[in-house]
This record gives structure tokens, sequence and C-alpha cells, in this order.
């Protein structure tokens, strides 16, 4: 049975794909209630934004190359990470899970986590943010 996002009760907020030219295509989707990444469209992986204790942003060679930044989104509740690997704007994605999942009663809808995603700050690095 494949993997219903949204579902009617949800909206969609983000969705992207991996891209990474080799290897598993994944799509992954936020919502306003959960962070799913998917693969093959039968295999998923899903964290409650309630549930994110942490958000890392990597960059591998590849990243580099490709413009891209893989991110590793922890749950609080168990022992269990999401990667985002071959993200566009990954710093911009963090920052809007960040915002999500922190403690303030903050609900964005679509077009705002569009802005956000435009967003271009300077001087990329690796950063690190801790719900």
């Amino acid at each position: 049975m494949a993997l219903q996002v949204p579902l009617p009760w949800e909206r969609l907020l983000w969705s992207g794909r991996s891209a990474f030219p080799h290897g598993p295509r994944a799509r992954y989707l936020l919502t306003d209630l959960r962070l799913v990444r998917s693969v093959y469209s039968s295999d998923a992986d899903e964290i409650l934004l309630d549930d994110i204790a942490d958000i890392r942003q990597t960059h591998s060679r590849l990243d580099r190359l490709l413009g891209t930044s893989t991110l590793v989104v922890q749950s609080r509740r168990r022992a269990f990470t999401i990667e985002l690997r071959g993200v566009r704007r990954g710093a911009q994605l963090a920052a809007v899970l960040d915002l999500l999942s922190g403690e303030s009663e903050a609900r964005l809808d679509d077009e705002a986590v569009r802005a956000a995603l435009r967003w271009d700050p300077r001087g990329q690095t690796t950063s690190h943010w801790r719900v």
C-alpha cells in the first residue's frame, strides 16, 4: 500500500527529490505535521515535527559539486534518524524545520515556506541546529 502524503487533514508545505544522479531517487515531503522520506514509493520513513530533536547539515564532496547538502533529522522519542541527501537549499530547509519543530506556536503556510526557501544566506558553512 502506497504512503499517502498529505493525508486529508494535513497541508503539504514543501516537496523535493534527491539531486544525486546515481542511487535511489528519494522523495522528500514536508507537511504541517510531519517530515517524510520515501524511496520507490513503497518504502517510507517519517518523523512528526513535534518529535524532531536535532537537525544537522553536512556537505560531502558530491554535495559541494552539485550545490546540495545532506540534512540528518533526529527524532527525540527514539533512536531514529532520517537523512535527506542531495537537498538543494539545505540551510533554508533546516531553518524551516527548526522553526516548525520548536516550542513556539509558529505555523507556516506553503507560501511562507516557499519564501523561506528562497532566502539566500551568504557564507554557507556546515551548520547544526538543536531544538
